[in-house]
């Protein structure tokens, strides 16, 4: 309140919404299949792609159809789809990714927007199923990719699942975070 609002985007891509994957928690041998709303702005959308990654591994990146053929429904009715495939992953690992999508004239979108380093989440995610959590408590699965550095007081960024939900680029540091 009282501050003017951000400047917003000058150039705006296609529009990327409704953002799902299917099963929430995949077990290793399933695809995780991925699908998405993509509709125009401006221009027709030309292209869109999805980049996953699992674990902290390189990215790899997909082509998101809307070809009736991909998970996506029928064909031209702006859902997009693909799929990581069962066998890139193995249980108890987090799969995240995002997606972008070109227009005509060469705009790009992203989904989740990533707009801000250090208050937004880069990525979408789940985890793989782990059959040896057996217990009845809840569990908190926590993935950084160097554990030390969450136990200094400038921290690291982290990613969270729990309760069904995915958190992607939490700062975890020393204060009582990590242990």
């Amino acid at each position: 309140p009282g501050n003017p609002n951000n400047a917003g985007v000058k150039v705006l891509g296609p529009i990327i919404a409704d953002a799902e994957h299917q099963p929430a928690v995949p077990t290793e041998d399933e695809d995780l299949q991925i699908t998405a709303r993509i509709a125009p702005t401006f221009d027709p959308v030309a292209a869109a792609q999805l980049h996953y990654r699992v674990m902290f591994d390189p990215e790899v990146t997909v082509p998101f159809l809307d070809d009736g053929n991909s998970g996506d429904g029928a064909a031209g009715d702006g859902v997009y789809g693909t799929h990581v495939p069962a066998g890139v992953f193995a249980a108890g690992q987090m799969v995240r990714w995002y997606i972008t999508a070109a227009d005509a004239v060469g705009r790009v979108s992203r989904f989740p927007a990533f707009i801000d380093p250090e208050n937004s989440p880069e990525y979408c995610g789940t985890i793989v199923e782990d059959p040896s959590l057996t217990h009845p408590l809840p569990v908190l699965h926590w993935f950084v990719r160097n554990p030390n550095a969450a136990n200094t007081s400038s921290g690291t960024r982290c990613a969270l699942f729990y309760d069904g939900e995915f958190y992607d680029n939490v700062t975890m540091d020393l204060h009582g975070q990590s242990s």
